[in-house]
């Protein structure tokens, strides 16, 4: 792991030690240390059925685009790629690159066709943040009274759940929109320049192929709904995840409050940590105390909790799936 990397495990580490401290050291050490391990065990085993159901995602992509691999082949390799999305100080998406690249490496797909499925897949696993989202957003702002903050955050959140499902239906339904702006800004650039005409064809050769792949992606909507199934369920066992952890510390809550828990929390989270580590911690904190009659030191150790049953558990196994299967090309 190069030094940028661990400077920003470091910055992650750094931002939770300061919410921990906010919150009371002591406080927060008796809530950790009064959690019921068997819970926690169990919260870890569920945390990580997600990753088998988000790799189907990956496996009906993939088989969509060209690709011919049986779900376990994928599955390792999904995992491996989750790992560098994960070190990838750029949140939940900005790995996909990485991924697509594993993937084209051990694949006989081309990176041109990797990338789409990659996205896409990632995409598709979002979705039961947008179903959810939607859904209980609108219902929480017109029946549920609450503070001005919350209100904002709901709102923000079905902004941008309604912005990303449009550039979807754009990348899926209308191939080449985004396609085509590239190829223009860059014949502009060659024109002005007069240099670059070579890369130009080039670029236009892969970005074509890329087209095709999303072409391909959207031609069959109802593949897609299919597809989108497996997420729905990956979010279910986050929260039954999330409740476990917050049974742990003897904290019972209400499960349908916890839906709008993990969508709150992924865009309060927006952070250049890998994985938002230290931000994503801090928001759901801060979301549980404002949701539920919990404390801020009880809040962040059910934060605390639940990411080491859902991120560090799935970091751990990616590292030694991205370790075998580099292994097995030399």
């Amino acid at each position: 792991m190069d030094r940028q990397k661990i400077k920003w495990f470091a910055a992650s580490a750094a931002i939770i030690l300061v919410l921990a401290y906010l919150a009371d050291l002591q406080k927060l050490y008796t809530t950790l240390k009064s959690a019921n391990m068997l819970l926690v065990a169990l919260a870890i085993l569920v945390g990580l059925i997600p990753f088998t159901l988000w790799g189907y995602t990956w496996y009906r992509l993939i088989n969509k685009v060209g690709g011919s691999m049986k779900y376990k082949d994928v599955l390792p390799i999904f995992i491996g790629g989750n790992f560098l999305n994960a070190v990838t100080p750029l949140g939940q998406f900005g790995g996909e690159p990485f991924m697509a690249y594993i993937m084209s490496r051990n694949t006989d797909l081309p990176y041109e066709k990797a990338f789409p499925a990659v996205l896409s897949s990632d995409i598709i696993n979002f979705t039961p943040r947008i179903t959810f989202t939607l859904a209980g957003g609108l219902l929480f702002l017109t029946q549920v009274t609450g503070t001005g903050l919350l209100q904002q955050l709901v709102a923000t959140t079905i902004a941008l759940t309604l912005i990303g499902g449009l550039a979807t239906y754009t990348l899926w339904f209308k191939p080449g929109t985004f396609e085509k702006t590239v190829i223009i800004s860059m014949q502009k650039a060659s024109d002005l320049t007069g240099r670059g005409s070579s890369l130009l064809e080039k670029t236009k050769e892969k970005i074509e192929t890329v087209e095709q792949a999303f072409k391909a992606i959207g031609k069959n909507p109802y593949y897609l709904l299919k597809t989108a199934v497996a997420p729905q369920f990956a979010f279910l066992f986050n929260i039954l995840c999330l409740y476990l952890c917050l049974l742990s510390l003897g904290i019972t809550t209400e499960i349908h409050i916890l839906i709008f828990v993990l969508p709150l929390t992924s865009v309060a989270s927006i952070s250049p940590t890998p994985g938002s580590s230290g931000a994503f911690e801090g928001a759901m904190a801060l979301i549980l105390t404002l949701l539920t009659p919990i404390g801020f030191s009880q809040a962040l150790a059910a934060a605390i909790i639940y990411r080491f049953a859902t991120f560090w558990p799935g970091l751990l196994i990616g590292y030694f799936a991205l370790a075998k299967i580099e292994g097995e090309k030399k």
